[in-house]
């Protein structure tokens, strides 16, 4: 996280020695914080940095929407730390990291406009171990995989875009069981595969009124969540008994977005977004919470090639307390 952040700072005071508008090179730094009631916290870092083939040609409208209005095949790469702490109210606040790396990119056929291309990331967690029974404490270790494919065409200033992306968090746990320490004991291993497999539509057009220029965007999307599991008890002395559970369909993830940009002045944006996502599980009992998120943002260029976006955000979700959050991100552009 400091490596990130440190990063950060060297783009927000390094990117200010360019001087010109069209660019090849966009390099963003990304911090965030969010709160949830006051037991629940977490910080995100983000280093990224996309390279555009051709040239974006920054002309005279809002540089916010300057890859947008001048599509062309880039490649991009991203690398994110996040750590977080609930406190459950019981004793020593466990803290949670994860870290993640991004790559992908879209190649534009200049012609039509048709684009199409892809993304991957990998990422791993480090989370707090406690022990069940000595002497033998909890061994975890989780890894989560995205992969996404998106294809689309830009109508004038008029974007469609249909994408499909599976996320896959695979966890493997073992710990040690004694009923009559140390006589009896067992070593259970347990594997588990969590899949969610979402596809997505979004629209986002640009215009201008008057003088002013605006940005209106919607996407809906629906998600199913798996689970795959497979248990080994190993009584000691060894003698393993192995089987694989039921797989189980968790739930499902109806998701609905819609939001506008305003820029009175070219360098100067404003941004509503709201963000519903409706949850449903397949298995009878309670469902999950459905979750509600609203966002403002504010974006500045104080340079063509330099800006950057503060964002505010306020989640509502069912049986849970407010969330609230703040980002900041830097953009420098060569």
């Amino acid at each position: 996280m400091r490596t990130i952040i440190r990063a950060f700072c060297g783009l927000a005071l390094g990117s200010a020695s360019a001087a010109y508008a069209d660019f090849s090179w966009e390099l963003a730094g990304f911090v965030g914080q969010s709160e949830r009631g006051d037991r629940s916290e977490s910080d995100t870092a983000v280093l990224s940095a996309a390279y555009y083939l051709d040239d974006v040609a920054d002309g005279d409208g809002p540089p916010a929407l300057a890859a947008f209005l001048d599509p062309t095949t880039n490649l991009f790469a991203a690398v994110s730390e996040d750590e977080a702490t609930i406190d459950f109210g019981n004793g020593p606040v466990p803290e949670t990291e994860s870290s993640e790396y991004t790559i992908g990119g879209t190649y534009v056929f200049s012609r039509s406009k048709w684009y199409a291309g892809g993304r991957y990331s990998s990422g791993e967690f480090d989370e707090p171990q406690v022990p069940l029974s000595p002497p033998v404490p909890v061994a975890s270790d989780s890894d989560n995989t995205r992969y996404a494919l998106v294809a689309g065409k830009y109508l004038g200033t008029t974007r469609l875009e249909l994408s499909v992306e599976r996320s896959k968090l695979e966890t493997e746990q073992s710990f040690t069981f004694c009923p009559i320490f140390p006589i009896t004991c067992f070593l259970t291993s347990v594997s588990s595969e969590t899949r969610l497999d979402t596809e997505r539509l979004d629209v986002k057009h640009v215009g201008r009124i008057r003088s002013a220029t605006y940005a209106v965007f919607g996407g809906i999307s629906s998600g199913d969540a798996h689970l795959d599991t497979h248990l080994t008890i190993t009584p000691l002395p060894p003698g393993p008994i192995a089987g694989g559970l039921p797989d189980l369909d968790l739930y499902s993830v109806d998701t609905y977005a819609i939001g506008a940009e305003l820029y009175p002045i070219p360098s100067v944006g404003v941004r509503l977004g709201y963000t519903r996502a409706d949850r449903s599980t397949f298995t009878p009992g309670p469902g999950l919470p459905d979750e509600d998120t609203l966002g403002v943002g504010v974006s500045w260029f104080f340079r063509r090639n330099v800006g950057f976006e503060v964002t505010l955000t306020s989640v509502d979700t069912e049986l849970l307390p407010r969330g609230e959050g703040a980002t900041l991100r830097v953009i420098g552009r060569l």
